[in-house]
């Protein structure tokens, strides 16, 4: 026997850590972290028990499949990466990562969060429990953790709501990418009004923003519409960051609105730009 030492360097995380899709052994049924799988901009609304919706604190988390399919990993981020700094509040910095473990003797997931960057570490056990993933552990000293994912919806991001997208009359669904991966995305339609055009949506992946994606999107969307004189979008309140965007985009405020996008019950700004 004869030992061989080779110098090619192998990038285990995306290799041998990540894995394409959910393990065959984890039931269906079972899988309550599998709709989390992609890229996530957040608005940080409360932390720590406290409202913190007046600071407008962003984030942004990823989550992809691992170890063969059996767990689900996933990287926190707050403040975002491009928004991030030497100096940082030890109690709002978050560079975290989950490691969701499913567990077949439990019936139920395996999680272990740690934060090094604001020194806060938990064990928890996960499962679905009617609609919402309940998470519960116990710290060493004693205290009771209870996280939770609830109202969950798809109504937005489902495969059955992009196809009626795709479909829709009066529409432009318009992707942005490198012929490589999708940096960012854009859905607008027409209103009954055929002069008023409905931005639904408009993403950028975080690792892709403040590169002229957004603006270019936008651009194109009312390039779409040569007959339209008004694009209109709702924008939560909270999101500076968006708001800040596109006011820098000529859009300004048209008044409010108490259920964004139709049907999340959220507040948010009527914003409308001029156009053709």
């Amino acid at each position: 026997m004869s030992d061989t030492q080779t110098t090619e360097r192998v990038d285990a995380r995306s290799i041998l850590l990540a894995a394409a899709s959910r393990s065959p052994e984890i039931p269906e049924q079972a899988d309550a972290y599998g709709w989390l799988v992609g890229s996530w901009e957040l608005e940080v609304r409360t932390y720590w028990a406290t409202d913190v919706a007046a600071k407008g604190l962003t984030a942004e988390a990823h989550f992809g499949w691992a170890l063969e399919g059996r767990a689900i990993q996933d990287v926190w981020i707050m403040p975002r990466v491009e928004d991030r700094a030497a100096g940082l509040d030890k109690k709002f910095n978050m560079y975290g990562t989950t490691l969701r473990v499913w567990d077949p003797s439990i019936e139920a997931w395996q999680i272990t969060w740690t934060n090094p960057a604001g020194d806060h570490h938990e064990r928890q056990i996960g499962r679905r429990v009617g609609k919402d993933v309940v998470q519960i552990g116990t710290r060493p000293d004693g205290t009771t953790t209870r996280w939770m994912f609830t109202e969950i919806t798809d109504d937005w991001h489902s495969i059955a709501s992009l196809k009626a997208r795709l479909t829709r009359p009066n529409s432009e669904f318009l992707v942005a990418d490198d012929g490589k991966r999708i940096g960012g995305m854009a859905f607008a339609a027409a209103t009954t009004d055929t002069k008023i055009v409905l931005l639904n949506q408009l993403y950028v992946r975080p690792d892709c923003q403040r590169q002229g994606i957004g603006q270019a999107l936008l651009e194109e969307v009312e390039a779409s519409f040569p007959e339209a004189q008004k694009l209109r979008l709702e924008v939560e309140e909270a999101n500076a960051a968006a708001i800040a965007f596109y006011r820098s985009q000529g859009f300004l405020p048209a008044g409010k609105t108490a259920d964004c996008g139709g049907s999340s019950g959220l507040p948010a700004l009527i914003l409308e730009k001029a156009i053709g």
